[in-house]
């Protein structure tokens, strides 16, 4: 199954605001980090069934 990772507005003005090298290295652990195990987060209801909360 194929999985994309979808972030808030806020994670992406986040990011910008760190160095390059560290923001691609935080987005390339996160995907490693799901790629191993999807379900981790917290399942969501209502229009986001499907959909996971990793906060």
């Amino acid at each position: 199954m194929v999985y994309k990772i979808e972030y808030k507005a806020s994670v992406s003005r986040d990011l910008r605001q760190l160095d390059k090298k560290i923001a691609s290295k935080i987005i390339s652990q996160i995907g490693e980090l799901l790629s191993e195990n999807p379900d981790v987060g917290d399942r969501l209801h209502g229009e986001f069934t499907g959909c996971s909360n990793y906060a």
